[in-house]
């Protein structure tokens, strides 16, 4: 079994093929994206003591399978990125035509 190092290492040069699925119909995607924090307090520290030092976040982009829920692709942005422009992204993923586009109001095509 590798130790934490050698697979923080390896984690680079590691290329993952994941299958993809065909959609027997019209693709209907559910875009969205949320922040994961990945540096600094936890929020009922920073609550109860006060923040110490800079929090640091990400934003991963998801889009969804609406009739499967699979998830067709994955973007992560730094957090002052906005959600548009990520969009392009995302659907460049996707082999094959989408029928919808269901997005909360920060998404514009």
């Amino acid at each position: 079994m590798p130790d934490y190092s050698t697979l923080c290492r390896r984690q680079k040069s590691l290329a993952v093929q994941i299958p993809y699925r065909r959609a027997s119909g019209p693709l209907n995607l559910l875009v969205d994206s949320t922040g994961i924090k990945f540096l600094g307090d936890g929020e009922w520290q920073a609550r109860k003591h006060g923040p110490q030092g800079r929090r640091q976040w990400r934003k991963i982009h998801l889009a969804m399978d609406t009739a499967t829920s699979d998830i067709r692709a994955v973007e992560f942005t730094p957090s002052r990125d906005g959600d548009s422009p990520v969009l392009p992204d995302l659907l460049e993923q996707i082999p094959r035509r989408r029928a919808d586009r269901h997005r909360d109001r920060r998404w514009r095509l």
